[in-house]
């Protein structure tokens, strides 16, 4: 594929659309407004509308981005977003890059010596930037031609968040990164959130015992079926949003034997049922747009 040089937002659009979400990069396209509320991913996230808009609001702060504007979120940062169609295409499309706790801990092995270098300070959002754009589009790019794996998705990501580092806006997504007990549950919850896990399970992988786990939780202030929960309905809403898959299979790859219950308890959470936060990828009762299956 010929990419333009220089890209602007609607090219990487065009270069993305059709490629499919993965762990690491998320599509999100729809035909009608999403609000969804009770936001949290255990993960720092980059994200970026290139049709359309798309709004966060986080705590008493909002932030917008169009046109490939970015928006930096913090790991186990609660946010509510929307989304608007462009009015002149009515369509919304955006990217979403997740930066895994071992992609970041091993950009600290390498980097953390030039932290002192950088302006590592707090920054929400960031103006387009070309060199985002270039290295997006080379990544899709090449897997594209000869294919990618889990290892060069994360030297991608490395690459990434090298970008942002150099040019200041690493700090959102580097510092801030918690051990607490919850997320250690979290990163292990998101090996297969359909598991199902039991405290004793769980503890024996920790290498403590269960009142250790209860007490440190309970300090927290959380719970350990509350931790499961939002685990699979975090996964679930990526599913619902990025794939294709019927909602019952959403259901069961999340660890729902009832497909009404995972409506019921997603509501609870987001606002929407899963099938109304599907219905905004329709357009007027129409064909639902053709989002690719994560690989």
């Amino acid at each position: 594929m010929a990419l333009p040089n220089p890209l602007c937002a609607s090219d990487l659009a065009r270069v993305l659309r059709g490629t499919p979400s993965s762990a690491h990069l998320g599509l999100n396209a729809c035909l009608r407004p999403q609000s969804l509320r009770s936001l949290n991913m255990p993960m720092p996230v980059l994200t970026m509308a290139l049709e359309g808009e798309k709004t966060v609001f986080i705590g008493d702060s909002t932030y917008v981005s169009i046109k490939g504007a970015v928006i930096l979120i913090p790991a186990n940062t609660e946010f509510r977003v929307e989304t608007r169609p462009d009015p002149k295409t009515g369509r919304f499309f955006a990217a979403s890059l997740r930066f895994d706790a071992e992609t970041i801990q091993q950009f600290r092995q390498i980097y953390g010596s030039k932290f002192a270098e950088w302006d590592t300070s707090p920054k929400w959002q960031m103006p387009v930037q070309g060199f985002l754009l270039d290295a997006l589009a080379a990544w899709v790019d090449w897997a594209a031609r000869y294919g990618t794996d889990a290892s060069h998705s994360r030297h991608r990501l490395l690459e990434i968040l090298l970008l942002l580092a150099r040019h200041g806006y690493g700090g959102n997504l580097l510092l801030g990164q918690s051990d607490s007990w919850s997320q250690k549950l979290q990163a292990l919850f998101l090996l297969d959130p359909a598991h199902e896990w039991r405290i004793g399970e769980v503890c024996s992988r920790l290498g403590l015992s269960e009142s250790t786990l209860r007490r440190h939780l309970t300090a927290e202030n959380v719970g350990f079926r509350e931790v499961l929960e939002k685990v699979r309905l975090d996964s679930g809403l990526v599913q619902v949003l990025e794939t294709d898959l019927q909602i019952a299979q959403v259901a069961m790859s999340c660890g729902y034997q009832s497909q009404s219950r995972f409506a019921e308890r997603f509501r609870l959470r987001f606002g929407l049922s899963p099938v109304e936060l599907r219905q905004t990828r329709r357009a007027g009762g129409g064909d639902v747009v053709a989002l690719a299956r994560p690989v």
